[in-house]
């Protein structure tokens, strides 16, 4: 043997031992910590589905069967998931529209379990003998343009006697994209891969990596330090000091309630808007947040309804862990049923005309 082949053959040797290491460490992490955390999140495939659209931007696609995370999804013929609505609506029935992103599409939650079905169980079981529907117009990553678009398409052809927009701290940026035309690609129906990971991995290897807690752990720590970061711009707004590019943000919000009123308003139903709790609020205190306080005051200078679930949550007591998913970051069951709660009592303490 010369001595260059037992160089490599012993580089190979102290390789091979270092990645036994390294495994065997990796191993021992996994063990500890499935001891101390609660275990990943568990990603099915397909995950949801959705169409290009030359307006919006994308739509949930209709009839599908998939999953958000591991709960399955069910969308009917308007990609709703939620039941298909009556050919004829009831006329003296009540019928609900939900828009909003994926914390109204109920990402990583039963469907039965989101805060549109919980509103209509609710209202069916103070309103026995009527009819109600309630639809999930949610779509994951609207923002409230592509949402008041949706109103806009959808209230001549549903009538809703009511329409409940959910409002989300991230609207503020999205609704400065570019980017929406050509963000789904029409042969998957997935969101286009950004990224040089994403777009060279298979999203079932993503996934099963996604499975491990070092991974999940890690990952967790830096969304988590990136959201408590001064450069975040979410945090930034909860911190009071609102970037001056969301400025132009909220103009735009402005003018899509004031459209989606006037829109309501013409069809003879009423608007109610209500910002979503966001976790940042339930692991830290902003007192000068500029979030819920601003949406809450413009929908009010515009006469729209609104609610706000988070002090009432924060009243209950409990944290994060309480009323979000862990690991995710979406709300969870608890914190959608409360929603549908409110829901419920807002509208019957104020019926349509």
């Amino acid at each position: 043997m010369t001595r260059v082949a037992r160089t490599l053959g012993a580089g190979l040797k102290n390789l091979g031992a270092l990645l036994a290491g390294l495994a065997l460490a990796w191993l021992l992490a996994e063990l500890l910590l499935a001891l101390l955390l609660p275990p990943p999140l568990r990603y099915l495939e397909p995950q949801p589905l959705h169409i290009p659209d030359p307006e919006l931007g994308w739509l949930v696609k209709p009839n599908q069967h998939s999953f958000t995370i591991d709960r399955p999804v069910a969308t009917d013929s308007h990609g709703f998931r939620s039941p298909e609505p009556r050919a004829a609506k009831d006329t003296t029935g009540l019928r609900v529209l939900c828009l909003g992103d994926s914390q109204t599409f109920g990402n990583g939650t039963d469907q039965a379990e989101t805060w549109p079905m919980r509103l209509e169980a609710r209202l069916l079981a103070l309103l026995p003998g009527r009819t109600v529907e309630v639809l999930n117009g949610g779509a994951q990553g609207y923002d409230t343009a592509q949402e008041t678009g949706l109103l806009a398409r959808l209230a001549p052809r549903l009538e809703p006697d009511v329409v409940v927009i959910g409002f989300y701290l991230n609207d503020l940026g999205e609704l400065l994209r570019r980017d929406l035309p050509g963000a789904v690609d029409p042969l998957t129906h997935q969101f286009r891969r950004v990224g040089a990971v994403k777009r060279n991995v298979p999203y079932a290897l993503i996934y099963l990596v996604k499975r491990s807690r070092v991974v999940t752990l890690v990952s967790w720590q830096i969304r988590q330090q990136r959201a408590r970061s001064r450069e975040d711009q979410n945090g930034l707004v909860l911190l009071g000091n609102t970037p001056p590019e969301y400025e132009r943000s909220w103009q735009i919000v402005a003018g899509c309630l004031a459209r989606a009123d006037s829109l309501c308003r013409a069809r003879r139903a009423r608007l109610v808007v209500f910002p979503v709790p966001t976790g940042h609020e339930f692991v830290k205190e902003f007192p000068r947040e500029q979030y819920r306080s601003r949406l809450l005051a413009l929908a009010d200078s515009l006469g729209i309804q609104t609610l706000d679930p988070t002090p009432v949550m924060k009243a209950q007591g409990g944290g994060f862990k309480r009323y979000f998913i862990t690991w995710d970051g979406h709300i969870n069951r608890e914190t959608h049923d409360l929603i549908a709660r409110l829901l419920a009592e807002g509208i019957l303490q104020r019926r349509p005309a």
